[in-house]
């Protein structure tokens, strides 16, 4: 385990603790993919390779003590299923506040993340060390994505470069094979932020400069406010002109008046089957001889959704047909538009090709923005006649029979049971 001790002297992270709960194969998994040095600010070590690690956008801008927003690219990779790197920033222009894995291999299944965030590494540096690998094998990454998403708060005026060191990318062979890539960095420029005259935003946010609001669901209403001020002081009796564009580009312009507060209000009712997808509302108005606008976009969908359910055994490889008294488990896709984590009461239900209910199980647990995948499953009765029945997925709030409403409609598959 030197490895793991080697990361407790240089970043204070303990992850014995985490490790125990580990089988021998993961842990050997884990310790391959893991690299880290001893040593202090290192130069980065760049191979000559087609595929990158990169930080996107290359340049950043942000607005003082506002948030600031980085991804981690891995591009042109086959078969990845692990990475790790460490990112070095100027912690007197930027603080990391967080860190999360991007879509890129969470979208496959379950990771096993390992995440520190030393602001203070040395007198001039912060440092993050990061590093994820699939859980189980089989799948594996192919093509561009995002592998880890980056939060910092723009502390100071001035310029920070992103400076890669460590950088492994690992294929799905056993054991992993290092894939050759060059690791590209980045940076980040902190400016005061621009004198807004109009800000228009929702009841669930988007103020500040062309900001985002969080989602919405079919039926739900929209209430729009645009707040008008000059100099500090609001400035009432101006038309505001509200144009929201559709997934589509479609436009719908709307009007309304500011009020003594200096705010310009409106709302709109999404109908029960709206278009899916981004909305884009642009907020113009004229004042002190000056146009002056701002914008606020927000997502309209499944507040939780299932994306895709398909049958499985146990290490999450397909599945299409399930003996008697075995078990059969289900690799679930669930997208969450919302910012915030929603607490999600799964149902899983089956019934045999005869109607006979042969499974009804739930599980319970908050799940984060954006795709996470899970694995459920039950044990087929060993009395169940074969043939093909059907399983059902559903998503809701609380538990239906105590009034819980589905985020989404369900999922229902086939599911076809032979003699064991």
């Amino acid at each position: 385990m030197q490895w793991c001790n080697l990361i407790d002297e240089e970043g204070g992270v303990s992850l014995k603790r985490r490790l125990g709960a580990l089988t021998l194969a993961e842990i050997i998994l884990i310790s391959t993919l893991l690299l880290v040095n001893q040593g202090g600010f290192l130069p980065p070590r760049v191979e000559a390779a087609p595929t990158t690690i990169q930080v996107t956008p290359t340049n950043s801008t942000g607005y003082l003590n506002e948030t600031l927003y980085v991804n981690v690219t891995v591009t042109d990779v086959t078969n990845l299923f692990g990475w790790q790197f460490k990112l070095y920033f100027l912690n007197s222009i930027l603080k990391c506040t967080s860190i999360t894995s991007g879509p890129f291999l969470t979208s496959l299944g379950s990771t096993f993340d390992i995440f520190d965030i030393v602001n203070d590494f040395n007198s001039t540096h912060g440092r993050i060390l990061a590093a994820s690998t699939l859980m189980g094998g089989g799948n594996s990454a192919n093509g561009t994505g995002v592998v880890a998403m980056l939060q910092f708060n723009a502390s100071n005026l001035g310029v920070t470069p992103f400076t890669f060191e460590s950088t492994k990318l690992t294929d799905n062979q056993s054991p992993p094979q290092t894939i050759p890539h060059t690791p590209i960095g980045g940076n980040a420029v902190v400016t005061e932020a621009p004198v807004q005259v109009i800000d228009v935003y929702t009841q669930r946010g988007g103020t500040g400069g062309n900001k985002s609001s969080d989602a919405f669901a079919p039926g739900e209403t929209i209430f729009f406010n645009a707040s008008l001020k000059y100099q500090g002081a609001p400035v009432p009796g101006i038309i505001v002109q509200f144009l929201t564009y559709d997934p589509h580009g479609t436009p719908t312009a709307r009007t309304a008046v500011t009020g003594a507060d200096g705010i310009a209000s409106l709302n709109t009712t999404l109908p029960s089957n709206p278009l899916f997808g981004t909305y884009l509302t642009f907020a113009s108005a004229n004042t002190h001889g000056s146009d002056y606008n701002d914008t606020v976009d927000y997502k309209v969908g499944w507040i939780v959704n299932i994306i895709q359910v398909v049958t499985c055994n146990c290490t999450g490889f397909t599945q299409t047909q399930f003996p008697r008294g075995t078990l059969a488990y289900f690799n679930i896709t669930l997208e969450n538009l919302s910012f915030n984590n929603k607490q999600l009461f799964m149902l899983l239900g089956a019934n045999d090709g005869f109607g006979a209910t042969i499974a009804q199980e739930c599980i319970c647990f908050a799940i984060p923005y954006g795709q996470t995948s899970i694995l459920f499953g039950f044990r087929i009765p060993p009395w169940t006649l074969p043939g093909v029945g059907q399983a059902f997925v559903g998503a809701y709030n609380n538990p239906p029979w105590n009034g819980g409403i589905a985020y989404c409609p369900g999922h229902y598959l086939p599911l076809s049971i032979t003699g064991g």
